[in-house]
């Protein structure tokens, strides 16, 4: 440990307006230290407190200070933002803790996902313990299906022969935009393509 570090937690110890409640800090931290989800999760929850008393307080910016130098941290930092946002998600995550990466990098990234987006792909199982940044990143840029259940929504349309074809292209730009938008699936056997009224329609293969 080099003397400036040393001088500087003195330093830093000296000041703090409740160098005990701050030690516990510490101590807890480096306990959780051994890279498990769960051991993540609580780190932020530690980092979080620890400014929630400062914001109260009950602790002072030394203190604040003092903890983040002896965890090896600095207030502000990307780090200390990323313990923070994940602080905010830890209930939901709790609740898949063997699916979710030992990284808090990862799972800081997952916390940028909407809520709506987490839930959609832990449900398809795209997000497990082995995820990387990269595939958050491609898994987040893709479009959400808003389709939970497509058995239930299934439909036919069927056209009468006296609809003007004006209509019906109506109608299938309307679909053609709904499958754009992920809000409707269409399945069309090959060999009943060429009956589709317009060419507009994009059916899947």
């Amino acid at each position: 440990m080099s003397k400036t570090y040393i001088e500087k937690t003195q330093y830093l110890s000296k000041y703090s307006k409740n160098q005990k409640i701050t030690e516990e800090f510490i101590e807890k931290y480096r306990n959780l230290t051994k890279g498990t989800v769960e051991h993540i999760l609580q780190m932020s929850e530690c980092v979080r407190e620890m400014k929630l008393k400062e914001k109260s307080g009950e602790l002072n910016s030394y203190d604040m200070k003092y903890f983040c130098h002896s965890i090896g941290i600095t207030e502000g930092s990307s780090t200390f933002r990323k313990f923070m946002c994940i602080s905010e998600r830890v209930n939901v995550f709790r609740k898949y803790l063997d699916k979710l990466p030992d990284s808090y990098t990862v799972l800081y990234k997952i916390t940028t996902l909407d809520p709506d987006k987490f839930e959609e792909l832990m449900s398809n199982n795209l997000i497990h313990s082995y995820v990387t940044l990269k595939d958050i990143e491609q898994l987040g840029n893709k479009k959400s299906s808003n389709l939970q259940n497509p058995d239930e929504v299934s439909f036919t349309v069927t056209f009468d022969k006296s609809l003007p074809d004006s209509k019906k292209d109506t109608l299938i730009s309307i679909i053609n935009e709904l499958v754009s938008m992920n809000e409707i699936k269409i399945d069309v056997p090959k060999k009943y393509q060429s009956y589709l009224p317009s060419k507009k329609m994009n059916p899947n293969p």
